[in-house]
């Protein structure tokens, strides 16, 4: 099943994690649909960083996750009652073809809108009246030739009518906007937490009451995305090193090979607090029409095997939480046991003090130049990234551009991704106070690519870069997720809770937990 929710390492901005790297990410980036005619929702910028902790001296280092704050914004107005599509781009629909027929893809919408704009500026010069708009609709259709552009247009000038001004691919989904009355009966809050730094030390991030939730309150609703635990094993030349770090934010049972995912928003912060007595949530299995009660009482072998997820727990107050307290859940006594056995035993793993957090580094005001990294050096973890247009900036190199300056490649860095052809790697080679042009002083940077950056074969530099432009990320498996001793456990469901038919696993063969 999380096939069908992985994202491209453009989104988290991941692709110097490793070789290939795919991410998953609830709230928005998992509850949202996509059709690609109605996208109205994009993700925007996302926050890195690991709570300011480091692996010389803290234990719970590459226990959760660095990635956190990705923004999604609308990209048009979006009508209240509307549902939210993102982009899934177009590969998820044309592999998915032989399944589901023919589907248009974004540029058979766009060639539809054209169409229909072209139509309805011919229609209002039209000096009759419109008296024939039915019969030109009719032959404008008729002369339409690609298959999938016809299949997104209104069938009928009617049709076409009463979506003008707005998307016409809204005909496709019926009800698209629901009404107040639909939500108030259907609909579920998802704003009670929000994100903050925790205050259980050693924990990272933490979810924290938005407004004050009484005992027995809903906090949040928790859909769940079902897999097997052995996903989560990494090997090395069929040695298994560790475990993906998305087992701390499963939910599931010692003696059970199914794992279950939350994916709304915020609820994968939601801490334990070793002091029971702090505990002021709970989980249970929701009655929602959305948690299928009836796989309750199915095998293991048959909740995987299902595509669509299918159950859904909720988190409930269980005493009054007031506004902006932490709200903690109990994450079972083994998780208890392991986790003081991983702080007893813990070590540094090895070059740690060696190791610089990227996470200063993108802070800091200033970047040291070539010549003051041989005094002070980066750590070996560490490369440096420069935000251009790349496309750009080869296509001037190929045509012998003598000087080139940022402002000629710059992007939007707030907004676009590192993978996707917006940086590449580089090297600071001076830093300077200008005032050129903007008529303020203000420190840029001279930066160079060398032959193993994209194919160019020798140096090649660009002038007046600002400090925004140039970017930290970690070599290859050198990020914290990758420490082989980080803590692994995931988040136990009660024996009285999880239901005896998923219980597939004897001790023996429970060797992950």
């Amino acid at each position: 099943m999380p096939q069908h929710y992985f994202w491209s390492s453009d989104t988290s901005r991941s692709g110097h994690e490793a070789d290939i790297t795919l991410s998953i990410i609830p709230g928005l980036g998992a509850l949202a649909n996509s059709h690609l005619g109605l996208v109205n929702v994009q993700a925007t910028s996302l926050s890195v960083g690991s709570a300011g902790y480091h692996r010389s001296k803290d234990v719970g280092v590459g226990a959760f996750s660095d990635r956190y704050n990705l923004n999604f914004e609308a990209t048009e107005n979006i009508p209240a009652g509307m549902e939210l599509f993102v982009n899934y781009g177009s590969d998820y629909f044309s592999t998915r073809e032989n399944k589901m027929g023919p589907m248009p893809m974004m540029p058979d919408y766009f060639e539809s809108e054209d169409i229909l704009e072209d139509f309805w500026k011919h229609l209002d010069l039209d000096t009759s009246g419109n008296k024939n708009a039915t019969e030109s609709y009719a032959k404008l259709m008729d002369s339409i030739t690609k298959p999938k552009v016809k299949m997104v247009m209104p069938k009928t000038f009617e049709e076409a009518e009463s979506v003008r001004g707005a998307k016409a691919a809204i005909l496709n989904v019926p009800n698209v906007i629901k009404s107040q009355d639909w939500l108030d009966d259907n609909g579920m809050c998802l704003d009670n937490i929000y994100p903050g730094d925790s205050k259980v030390p050693q924990a990272g991030r933490g979810a924290f009451a938005s407004r004050k939730i009484n005992n027995g309150q809903l906090i949040s609703p928790m859909p769940l995305m079902h897999m097997n635990k052995n996903v989560f094993r990494v090997l090395n030349d069929e040695r298994e090193i560790g475990t993906q770090l998305m087992l701390n934010y499963v939910f599931g049972h010692e003696k059970s090979s199914l794992v279950m995912l939350p994916y709304s928003p915020t609820v994968n912060f939601v801490n334990n607090h070793a002091d029971k007595s702090k505990v002021n949530a709970r989980m249970q299995w929701s009655m929602n029409k959305y948690h299928n009660k009836s796989w309750e009482v199915e095998s293991v072998e048959y909740i995987l095997g299902q595509d669509n997820a299918g159950l859904m727990l909720e988190l409930m107050a269980i005493t009054d939480i007031e506004k902006d307290e932490e709200i903690y859940i109990d994450y079972g006594a083994k998780w208890d046991e392991a986790w003081a056995d991983h702080v007893q035993n813990w070590k540094a793993p090895p070059r740690s003090h060696e190791y610089m957090s990227v996470e200063v580094l993108n802070d800091a005001e200033e970047v040291r130049t070539e010549k003051e990294r041989v005094e002070e050096p980066l750590g070996y973890n560490v490369i440096t990234l420069c935000w251009l247009e790349v496309t750009a900036f080869e296509r001037d190199i190929v045509h012998g551009v003598q000087e080139l300056k940022w402002k000629d490649y710059s992007v939007d860095v707030t907004r676009e991704n590192l993978e996707d052809d917006t940086s590449t790697y580089c090297f600071v080679e001076e830093r300077y106070q200008s005032d050129r042009e903007s008529g303020s002083t203000r420190t840029l940077y001279q930066i160079y690519v060398v032959g193993s950056a994209r194919g160019i074969e020798k140096k090649v530099f660009v002038d007046d870069v600002p400090r925004e432009a140039i970017y930290f990320v970690n070599k290859p498996y050198t990020s914290d997720q990758h420490i082989e001793s980080a803590f692994r456990h995931m988040i136990h469901i009660p024996d009285d809770m999880f239901p005896k038919n998923w219980m597939d696993l004897d001790h023996k063969q429970s060797v992950m937990e």
